[in-house]
């Protein structure tokens, strides 16, 4: 019995390790004309039907000039778009993403835009210290050391 909880906590550790892995957290910052900066996911799932040539993503903390904005519009030819109230900012420049216009995948670099340059870095991965890791082995140690004393307790 000890076996099956000690296998079940392992494989629980591993799926919750795994399905943090797939997206990550990008910074945009772009520098010209007019300054943005925002984050969003590598991987975004968009906000609305694609149009005709670009698909609209939904960011987080997006400030240029004291002004906050929610989407970016990424143009498949390239470029990129921030409309927001009175600030509209639209930059040409090389594709920004790969994929479909569906499923987007962003990659962290610099490009030169047309009256700037946009440098998208990743967020490094939060991994927990060696002090969690020892104590969460110590938890499920003690789990199965207490699944054995009673089993056989009982024998």
């Amino acid at each position: 019995m000890s076996v099956r909880i000690t296998l079940a906590a392992i494989a629980l550790a591993a799926v919750s390790i795994a399905v943090s892995a797939h997206a990550r957290t990008l910074t945009f910052s772009y520098a010209g004309d007019a300054n943005a900066d925002w984050t969003q996911s590598s991987h975004p799932t968009r906000n609305f039907a694609v149009l005709d040539g670009y698909t609209n993503v939904p960011v987080d903390n997006g400030v240029s000039g004291g002004v906050g904005f929610g989407d970016v519009f990424f143009y498949t030819r390239g470029g990129f778009a921030i409309s927001e109230g009175n600030f509209t900012l639209i930059e040409g420049g090389p594709p920004l993403f790969a994929g479909s216009v569906d499923h987007p995948n962003f990659s962290a670099g610099k490009y030169d835009m047309s009256n700037g340059t946009l440098t998208v870095t990743a967020v490094p991965y939060a991994l927990p210290e060696p002090s969690t890791w020892t104590l969460c082995l110590i938890g499920f140690g003690s789990l199965g050391l207490a699944a054995r004393r009673r089993r056989a307790a009982t024998a």
